[in-house]
């Protein structure tokens, strides 16, 4: 059986800052979303997004605005790796030490 819960995981919304993607965002974050990454396009639309980052913060999500122009090539490669987590180091028993 596939699960499709979004428990503990990543989701980036392109164009997440207002209108449906804002109300995107708040039910992903509703639907146990870990960290929310929310696109925005230009400084004209940063304050929405983060508007919206402290809207899916109140739900217990970690909440992220990035800045991309995705008509400028390499772009978008450029959000998924800044969108992406760092993977967490191991954590090793203290029988190890």
């Amino acid at each position: 059986m596939v699960n499709h819960s979004l428990h503990g995981k990543t989701v980036l919304i392109a164009g997440g800052a207002k209108n449906l993607g804002r109300l995107v965002a708040r039910d992903l974050s509703a639907h146990e979303a870990a960290r929310i990454v929310i696109h925005y396009h230009n400084a004209a639309d940063a304050q929405a997004a983060q508007d919206t980052v402290r809207e899916i913060e109140q739900t217990g999500a970690r909440g992220f605005a990035l800045q991309a122009d995705l008509t400028q090539p390499g772009a978008v490669a450029t959000l998924f790796t800044e969108a992406t987590p760092a993977p967490e180091p191991p954590t090793l028993p203290s029988t190890l030490w």
